[in-house]
């Protein structure tokens, strides 16, 4: 998948894996629950803000140094993933996608707690829609 990640930036200035685009197989959820929830908030924020990506939460991107010095991020959590792809788009970056394989972990565990995350999540939102 790396391979392919870095070869889609010769034509995209920011390209993010997606467990969920055609052609990915997702098999690294720790629970049904999380994946529902992984699904179903991914298309609340691809819908709400119109993202030409499938997943907005895998961080398995690669962008070129130029990308990354035109993005103002500011956010210290994994919302920094959104916000990633928000000023991407804002900037008029192109943004691309490849299907991965999204695999169980061989080491260690999921951090990913839902009661940290969704506040940090619901306070981006609010603070991103009062702020234009």
């Amino acid at each position: 998948d790396i391979d392919r990640l870095i070869e889609k930036l010769y034509d995209y200035d920011l390209v993010v894996g997606s467990k969920y685009s055609k052609g990915s197989k997702a098999k690294g959820f720790s629970s049904k629950r999380q994946k529902i929830l992984s699904y179903w908030g991914n298309k609340f924020f691809i819908i709400l803000f119109q993202l030409p990506v499938d997943d907005i939460t895998l961080n398995f991107r690669a962008m070129t140094k130029d990308t990354w010095q035109k993005l103002n991020l500011r956010q210290k959590s994994n919302v920094f993933l959104l916000e990633m792809l928000l000023e991407s788009k804002s900037k008029k970056l192109k943004i691309g996608q490849i299907p991965i394989f999204f695999a169980n972990r061989f080491y260690g565990k999921s951090k990913t707690n839902l009661k940290v995350l969704f506040p940090l999540y619901f306070r981006f939102l609010i603070e991103h829609i009062f702020r234009g």
